[in-house]
Order: structure tokens, then C-alpha cells, then sequence
């Protein structure tokens, strides 16, 4: 197991790029995230919100596939995630802003479902991590967004994916969350090494 401090240390040997700075690669700008957007918005409404609930929630897209649309209180501006604690699933409260509320209601409102699964095949059927993953991958050429790996990457490895969502949403977080807690606890991560990475990005940065 490498330490954490050693791992964030490797630098690209073709570059010396930091490790840092290629998180910083593998996020999305907020001007590549609208025209992610803008690209899923024209294949359909599926697709459109998985993706603007990846980037605006900052769900896993293993999340992300197991909700249903009891798990949202528009109301009271709440989402309630499916997700693995000590091999339980448990629901985490999780708090949505107002525009993602806006787009469930939307998205309820047009598709005239608001009970089971949120994402769906033409059965009914509860779609898989893959599925939105291609949806991204999709959604990202059609916006002309490069995500192939870094050149210091193995031959297999993906570069940015829909999980990219995830490090950009907590990378905007992190610059307006100034307690570092209240950070880790909204980003859900299970350890403050997770959440001291971003944390390290956003002061190179200053």
C-alpha cells in the first residue's frame, strides 16, 4: 500500500507533471461540463440528467444507477443515496440545490414517471453502471471533450470518465466550503486522506 503522501508525490516522466496537477487534468471545466450538457440535452432526457445529477450532486455513477424517484424530497430539498458502508447498503442524506430539484420535477413532469427506478431501459428495467458511462462517453464526443488517459497511463487505463463529474463538483466545492469537516462529510468521502487531495489542489492553486 503506498502512503498517501508518497502517491500524490509521482510525477509524470515525460512531463513531471505533478500528481496533483493530473487531477487537475482528469476534471472538467465548468465551460466543458455545459457543453457536456448541451451535447446530452440532444440525446435525451435520460441521459441529460444522469449526467447534470453527476455534475451537480457529485454521485457515483454506482449511485447514480440505483435511484429511484422515492429516494428525491423536492420538497425539502433532499436526496436519500444508496450506498455501500462496511458492505451494507445504507441511504446517506444527502442535500440538493435548487436547480437539481428543478430538474427532477422537469424530468418527472415530461417522462410521466415518478416512482421506481429514476434510469430505465425500454422494459423498465433498472440500467447499469455501463450504460451511463457510454452516455457520458457519447455525450462527450459529440461536446468534442478529449478523454483519453494521460501518456504515463498503462495501455488500459480510461482517462476522464463520468466519474470525472465527481472530482470537478468537489473540486468547485472546495473552493467556496472553508471548513475542511463539513467538506469530507458533503463529498461523502469515508476518509479525510480523500478529501485532503482536493484540499492540496485547491491551495496550488492559490
Amino acid at each position: 500500500i503506498v502512503p498517501m503522501k508518497v502517491k500524490y508525490q509521482v510525477q509524470d516522466k515525460q512531463t513531471g507533471e505533478s500528481a496533483l496537477a493530473i487531477r487537475r487534468r482528469k476534471n472538467i471545466s465548468e465551460a466543458e461540463v455545459q457543453a457536456l450538457l448541451n451535447a446530452a440535452w440532444s440525446m435525451g432526457l435520460q441521459e441529460h440528467l444522469a449526467l447534470f445529477l453527476a455534475a451537480n450532486t457529485g454521485l457515483r455513477v454506482g449511485e447514480l444507477v440505483l435511484l429511484d424517484h422515492e429516494d428525491f424530497d423536492t420538497s425539502g430539498g433532499l436526496a436519500y443515496v444508496h450506498t455501500l458502508k462496511q458492505r451494507e447498503n445504507v441511504l446517506d442524506e444527502h442535500v440538493i440545490g435548487a436547480g437539481v430539484v428543478l430538474a427532477i420535477r422537469f424530468f418527472q413532469k415530461k417522462t410521466g414517471r415518478d416512482t421506481g427506478p429514476m434510469f430505465v431501459d425500454s422494459k423498465g428495467k433498472r440500467l447499469s453502471k455501463k450504460v451511463l458511462q457510454a452516455w457520458f462517453d457519447e455525450a462527450a464526443e459529440k461536446a468534442g471533450i478529449d478523454t483519453r488517459p494521460p501518456s504515463w497511463a498503462p495501455k488500459d487505463a480510461r482517462g476522464r470518465g463520468i466519474h470525472s463529474l465527481r472530482h470537478s463538483w468537489i473540486s468547485r466545492l472546495a473552493k467556496v466550503e472553508a471548513d475542511p469537516g463539513t467538506l469530507m462529510s458533503q463529498a461523502r468521502h469515508s476518509s479525510f486522506a480523500t478529501t485532503q487531495v482536493y484540499l492540496d489542489e485547491l491551495n496550488t492553486r492559490k
